[in-house]
């Protein structure tokens, strides 16, 4: 029997192509997601339910907790009516 070697994919953090996130940068969106939650007044339910999405979903991003798609922050810039462009944090 041969042994095969796993090859790295996006959604691994230890992948070596540079291009998977770090946890760093999922607690930055999510907590600039939160700022900007916050700033229009909305709880997580209210962007939930004008997103189209889940809560314990909004809270497990603005915890850095889930690495999203690109639809998903489609989504949230609807519910919170602004572009995906201003969600995403200085720091990335």
């Amino acid at each position: 029997m041969s042994s095969l070697s796993p090859t790295p994919s996006l959604a691994d953090p230890d992948a070596e192509d540079g291009v998977a996130l770090s946890d760093a940068d999922l607690t930055a969106f999510g907590a600039h997601l939160r700022a900007c939650r916050r700033a229009a007044g909305m709880t997580q339910e209210d962007l939930a339910f004008a997103s189209n999405l889940h809560w314990t979903y909004i809270s497990q991003i603005e915890r850095g907790m889930r690495n999203l798609t690109y639809k998903s922050i489609l989504m949230l810039a609807h519910g919170l009516d602004t572009t995906p462009g201003r969600l995403m944090p200085d720091a990335l």
